[in-house]
């Protein structure tokens, strides 16, 4: 098992088609709107709003390509064309290395970013640049995330990483509005952007 202090260079990991990586799910933080079930994995509480779901584990990784894969299960969402999960690839507390969000009938078997750590942020015997990913539930529908690893790339495979998809603002739809109108509160419909 990683140390969180030590540096993990990603030696233990094969290559992208076996994915055998290491497992991250025991050495996640659970967020207020989750709860570690006895099996280990991690469920959202029952009735949760949005907010995270999993943070951590701060891991100092060498330079090079990276896979973050996770395995979930997801209940009937309330909305179908809107996102269940969305993961963060985090440096520093600051540095956004990786984003992608989720609908419930895209986890059918997990989801996963690869990322690349550039020598700025790679850990060296002079810097302490932590790495962390965040799980985040938008409130959709039940989750219950089964497992969670990392795994080194293989240098040899210069593939680009995946496009960045943004769908959060597909829940500025329609909603109620209150504005302070001379000192009265008038309410009326409020159009997306």
């Amino acid at each position: 098992m990683l140390d969180d202090a030590t540096e993990w260079s990603g030696e233990q990991a094969a290559s992208p088609a076996t994915e055998t990586a290491e497992p991250l799910l025991a050495r996640m933080e659970v967020g207020a709107i989750g709860r570690r079930d006895a099996d280990g994995c991690v469920s959202t509480r029952p009735f949760s709003r949005l907010g995270s779901l999993l943070y951590g584990p701060n891991l100092r990784l060498a330079a090079g390509r990276y896979r973050v894969h996770f395995r979930c299960r997801v209940g009937v969402p309330r909305r179908a064309d809107l996102p269940v999960l969305g993961l963060e690839v985090i440096a520093q507390d600051r540095v956004q290395q990786g984003w992608r969000d989720w609908l419930a009938h895209e986890l059918t078997n997990g989801g996963s970013i690869d990322f690349e750590v550039p020598d700025a942020l790679a850990s060296r015997d002079s810097a302490d640049i932590p790495f962390e990913f965040r799980l985040l539930h938008f409130g959709n529908a039940r989750l219950t995330i089964t497992s969670l690893s990392l795994g080194r790339l293989d240098p040899s495979d210069d593939a680009a990483p995946a496009r960045r998809r943004w769908r959060l603002l597909g829940r500025l739809h329609r909603r109620w509005l209150s504005l302070h109108n001379g000192g009265y509160l008038s309410m009326g419909w409020l159009s997306p952007l």
